[in-house]
């Protein structure tokens, strides 16, 4: 793991174009989507459930009068939030992973094949949120991957790579 970080970490290798990393498979993207919005929904159950609980303590008993919900677009724009802040701390903090990359052992770069930036990252994360983004899948890249000018490769592919 720590050879994985070095190499990442290393221009001279990662800007060389004669490494040509694998790109990951459509169903393994797949999976990264799947395995990834279940995360997601676990993240956000526990924001709802942390914001009850300060609610109900601070307030008293809460009451469908009293909660913020109500309106699609509010129950939009704090999905989109959550979202956007869930992903883009996902694959900045971890350099490119998320939970489904860590299953499927694949890894978002740059098209230069750079650690992401907390912009691709953030670039990606409001990619994601544009309706109907899933099916952009239907063609060569997703609309995320190209917004951000990233991609997302197999990590079994920087194990070989000396430095």
């Amino acid at each position: 793991m720590e050879n994985q970080d070095r190499i990442l970490d290393t221009p001279s290798i990662l800007e060389s174009n004669s490494i040509n990393f694998k790109r990951a498979s459509k169903e393994k993207r797949f999976i990264n989507y799947i395995v990834d919005l279940l995360g997601f929904y676990a993240f956000a159950i526990l924001i709802g459930v942390c914001y009850a609980l300060l609610v109900e303590t601070s307030y008293g008993l809460v009451n469908d009068s009293d909660t913020l919900s109500g309106s699609r677009a509010l129950d939009y724009l704090i999905s989109a939030l959550l979202l956007i802040s869930y992903y883009t701390a996902m694959e900045y903090l971890l350099k490119g992973k998320s939970i489904g990359k860590y299953v499927t052992r694949t890894r978002a770069v740059t098209e230069g094949n750079r650690q992401l930036s907390i912009t691709n990252a953030l670039a990606r994360s409001f990619g994601r949120i544009i309706p109907f983004e899933q099916f952009s899948f239907f063609g060569d890249n997703g609309w995320h991957d190209s917004i951000s000018k990233t991609k997302v490769i197999e990590d079994v592919d920087w194990n070989g790579v000396e430095l």
